[in-house]
């Protein structure tokens, strides 16, 4: 979050916050699965806490919070926050959220928000499958990473596939194959592990949409890493025997 010193008073389209004056400004750099929140604003004579709510606009009930920042007395300008996929509250494609920028005077309980604006995120001219899971956070060949797209009938299929391997042995790969239905995704890859070693990778996902807004163990995963395979096939992949992990943050688009 940024905010910078500026000598511009606020005429326009303010609200009195606790501890400052604020507005709400327009999103920009909005895509498929991120944006930047924007707002304005001043503190008065003590310091006070800044920062957005965001929320899906179907559920104003879910709205999340990002980590306030704090800003002295007298302070004046813009802010922005950047929303990324990763992570609680992380966008997804063709949605439409609310957002508001919101004070809170040292020592007070409630924050006082200005007012609310709404963007909606980009539609993808194809199929996607996006996301980030992790078994551990410590030591090496514990995560694993995709970015995948394809046209809406699964063709053309490209992107990355990261997945753990032993000892540190993980496994890279170029996307080959990718089938999307709902939020049930398959990819495939065709890659090496870190011991130079070819091989073949297969990760199948659930993306649990309704809870992935605040949860990062919602989604549910299986992966198989296969040495010196060929291409795997995307269309026969089974959803069977889904795992969870202690971090899974993933994002599907399935092209109407």
């Amino acid at each position: 979050m940024r905010f910078r010193g500026s000598a511009a008073a606020l005429l326009l389209v303010t609200l009195v916050l606790a501890g400052c004056y604020g507005s709400t400004e327009p999103a920009s750099d909005i895509q498929f699965d991120h944006a930047t929140l924007n707002g304005r604003g001043t503190t008065n004579n003590g310091p006070a806490d800044v920062f957005f709510q965001i929320w899906p606009a179907a559920h104003p009930d879910q709205r999340g919070t990002n980590l306030p920042q704090r800003y002295p007395g007298g302070a004046s300008g813009p802010v922005s926050q950047p929303v990324a996929p990763w992570g609680p509250y992380g966008l997804v494609p063709d949605t439409e959220y609310g957002f508001r920028l919101c004070g809170r005077d040292e020592g007070a309980t409630d924050p006082v928000c200005a007012q609310t604006r709404t963007f909606r995120t980009k539609k993808p001219s194809g199929d996607l499958l996006r996301g980030f899971f992790a078994h551990q956070l410590t030591g090496i060949g514990h995560t694993g990473y995709v970015q995948a797209e394809s046209d809406r009938t699964g063709g053309g299929a490209a992107g990355e596939l990261q997945l753990p391997g032993d000892l540190g042995n993980t496994f890279t790969g170029d996307v080959t194959c990718l089938s999307v239905h709902g939020h049930d995704a398959a990819v495939g890859a065709v890659g090496t592990r870190v011991d130079g070693s070819a091989a073949s990778a297969l990760l199948v996902v659930r993306d649990n949409a309704d809870q992935a807004w605040t949860s990062t163990t919602a989604d549910r995963i299986r992966y198989t890493v296969t040495p010196g395979g060929g291409a795997p096939d995307c269309s026969s992949a089974s959803f069977d025997g889904l795992y969870g992990a202690l971090i899974l943050i993933f994002t599907t688009y399935d092209t109407p």
